[in-house]
């Protein structure tokens, strides 16, 4: 997933007095790749490749995390700084709290679910430095609500949602999958004849939301909204894809959602959120905080042999320095003698699965141009012969006794598939093809090769 940083936004909480190019070729030696430097208007943008797994890295803060790791590593002078509010008393400042019922039918959907309603809403547009930055990114200013949820999702990583909450009928969101025929505008405007088993919201009357993909128009916010609810949440993964891709509709949301979401990061991102309501709307927190986290996430710990360690890297590297190495990472550690306890950080959890991986990360952040460039010793191994042997001897004969080997495509057309003479009915059709000359799987291949006979005259 490739994606974009301006580098200003960046120094914010990675202080550090570098070249924006110097900082470039750190990154891309030990951690997510700068594809190339960007000037637009007066700003720097980093456009990053970021590996399907390291979701974590997936934002702004996430970037600055890895530049820190790295840059200290070096010897660069670095230092990391949180945003403000991830930690804010999310108390009401009203005596009498507005509610709202919350109803999740299968926990598996939404493994958390956090909400709070604010009023006392001004809406106008954002500061300056969240359009220019939002801007910076790729994506449009609306107002100083909206833009927070899209703030928030570059800045964390962490898709939210803004509803206005005096159009949720019933003051009631029920979470649960879609039924056949049921369908929602969403808020391009846009009507989504939904699939069975996607996630959606609904409340007292109609759907309001397709989960991790797009609200629903008829609850977005608008000039008129006073009390608006900031809701942040984790969904099933598998599901969001399968909608995503049944629908052909892909959001910014959607890509986070689908590659998994940090669950204690959830309650962080709505408290930035509050806080930045607080800051740009004259927001009044006037609910309960809700926070629906039914089970827990488990935090995962791994011993690492120092010998070991050290065997893959080929080098006898510090122990403290490995340790070093991991605190930087947001890793906790403990050592032994001859080996470190590690304790996984939430936002890790996804893609370090072994101790092996431990060894990956202090590899890359240690350098892996510093390690020994040396090339295997002994033996090369004996594989034993592939079948393919025999296959390539035969379209080799085949070859001289004047065939001619074709290559197609076992995707055909509407057209082609008429030439069969096998019904739609009987066929097995894409639900979206890419284009029409791929819309089925053909039956039998005798149509591909009239295609290429009659392209080839």
């Amino acid at each position: 997933m490739n994606i974009s940083v301006p580098v200003s936004w960046l120094r914010e909480y990675v202080k550090t007095d570098i070249t924006a190019k110097t900082l470039a070729n750190a990154l891309s030696l030990s951690g997510p790749s700068v594809e190339k430097i960007e000037k637009r208007g007066n700003e720097l943008i980093f456009e990053l490749e970021v590996t399907t797994n390291r979701t974590d890295a997936y934002s702004i803060f996430g970037i600055a995390r890895e530049s820190n790791a790295i840059l200290n590593a070096q010897s660069l002078k670095s230092s990391l700084v949180k945003p403000g509010g991830l930690n804010l008393n999310l108390d009401p400042d009203k005596s009498k709290p507005l509610l709202l019922d919350i109803v999740i039918k299968d926990k598996n959907l939404c493994p958390r679910f956090t909400a709070i309603i604010v009023d006392n809403i001004k809406i106008q547009p954002s500061p300056a430095y969240i359009r220019n930055r939002l801007s910076a990114s790729g994506i449009r200013a609306i107002n100083n609500i909206v833009d927070i949820s899209n703030y928030i999702m570059l800045e964390l990583g962490q898709p939210m949602h803004t509803f206005d909450f005096d159009k949720i009928k019933g003051a009631k969101m029920t979470l649960r999958k879609s039924q056949k025929g049921e369908s929602i505008k969403t808020l391009d405007g846009n009507i989504h004849k939904l699939p069975e088993g996607s996630i959606v919201i609904e409340d007292s009357e109609r759907l309001i939301d397709l989960c991790g993909i797009m609200g629903g128009l008829n609850s977005t916010v608008s000039r008129r909204t006073k009390r608006v609810l900031l809701f942040t949440q984790a969904y099933n993964a598998q599901a969001i894809r399968k909608t995503t891709q049944a629908l052909a509709f892909r959001t910014e949301a959607a890509s986070r959602f689908e590659k998994g979401i940090d669950l204690e990061g959830v309650l962080p991102a709505l408290s930035r959120a509050v806080y930045l309501a607080k800051q740009t709307a004259g927001a009044q927190i006037a609910s309960e905080l809700i926070d629906i986290y039914p089970d827990k996430q488990k935090s995962k710990t791994f011993r690492l042999n120092f010998n070991k360690l050290n065997n893959y890297l080929g080098i006898n590297l510090e122990q403290s320095k490995s340790v070093q190495i991991l605190k930087s990472l947001g890793f906790q550690t403990k050592q032994n003698p001859n080996q470190i306890v590690v304790t996984v950080p939430s936002w890790r959890t996804q893609d370090i699965e072994s101790d092996v991986d431990l060894i990956e990360e202090i590899a890359r952040i240690y350098g892996y141009h510093k390690l020994p460039s040396k090339l295997p010793t002994g033996e090369t191994p004996q594989t034993k012969e592939s079948d393919l042997k025999e296959v390539i001897s035969l379209k080799n004969a085949l070859k001289y006794l004047g065939l001619t080997e074709v290559i197609t495509y076992s995707i055909i057309s509407k057209n082609l598939l008429k030439v069969s003479k096998r019904s739609e009915k009987n066929s097995v059709e894409l639900t979206n093809p890419l284009t029409e000359e791929w819309q089925f799987m053909r039956p039998t291949i005798i149509p591909s090769l009239l295609k290429v006979i009659s392209e080839n005259r």
